[in-house]
């Protein structure tokens, strides 16, 4: 066990990373209150149970912060909404950050997702979110966590079907999304946008993370349907940087794409 000066108990060591196998190296451990934790969970009801809210949440990087009116980068930004859960019944959305919850501070994902799953399940909560640059305080009841696994499924090199090359977006081509495209890279159907074919090597585009096989949702908060409506809002794109909501390996992301540093 993990122990401090005092003899406290402060972590429950797992595993170790070791040269020579034995206790020399760098160490890890599941945190003393997280360990109690579960070992409450599986006393009380014979199993670990996990509050569940159905986001999907990504850090706040110092270019989102700027692009949805942050102080700063603290708090848990939501990049995506299950289609059956408490946060879209609650009314939360992609783009709302959450600052606190139950009057705890959410730090950054981790610490959001940490608080949701040593969360009972049918407990309400109070998430404090900034939308459009505003507070607001939304309550949600927690469900429990399915516990049938999502694993995202890697996609081979897709199709290369006609493509167009979006304004404000240089090196990156896309195209629509046929059905052949769609079952070919296992997109589900709720998601809609043009497909990324092609991201050229050290362009803007690929140093926020876009590459090929990702599907854009929307370019600057506008809904994009197919290639040519990609086109047509790049054309109309005057900002500095470009807000994009993309979904990668099975799951939702915001990224910001900088045009100017081409020019570096």
């Amino acid at each position: 066990l993990l122990v401090d000066a005092q003899g406290r108990l402060v972590g429950v060591p797992t595993a170790i990373l070791s040269r020579t196998g034995g206790s020399m190296g760098i160490g890890f451990a599941v945190p003393s209150s997280l360990a109690r934790t579960v070992m409450d969970r599986i006393i009380k009801d014979g199993r670990v149970v996990r509050g569940h809210l159905g986001v999907f949440v990504q850090p706040v990087t110092t270019d989102l912060a700027k692009v949805f009116q942050l102080p700063d980068t603290s708090g848990a930004l939501i990049s995506g909404v299950t289609d059956s859960g408490p946060a879209l019944k609650a009314g939360l959305q992609p783009g709302d950050v959450i600052l606190e919850m139950d009057g705890k501070k959410v730090p950054d994902a981790r610490s959001l997702r940490l608080l949701i799953a040593q969360t009972a399940p049918n407990t309400p909560v109070k998430l404090k979110v900034v939308r459009e640059g505003k507070e607001r305080v939304i309550e949600a009841t927690l469900m429990e966590l399915p516990t049938e696994p999502q694993v995202a499924k890697v996609p081979e090199q897709p199709e290369r079907p006609p493509a167009r090359r979006p304004e404000g977006l240089p090196g990156v081509r896309v195209a629509d999304l046929s059905s052949r495209v769609r079952q070919h890279l296992e997109i589900p159907a709720q998601i809609h946008g043009v497909l990324v074919v092609d991201v050229a090597e050290e362009s803007p585009a690929s140093e926020a993370g876009l590459s090929a096989g990702d599907v854009i949702q929307e370019i600057n908060k506008q809904r994009v349907r197919n290639a040519k409506e990609a086109v047509e809002i790049g054309r109309k794109t005057r900002e500095s940087a470009v807000l994009l909501r993309v979904w990668s390996k099975g799951a939702n992301r915001f990224l910001v794409v900088q045009p100017k540093l081409a020019s570096r």
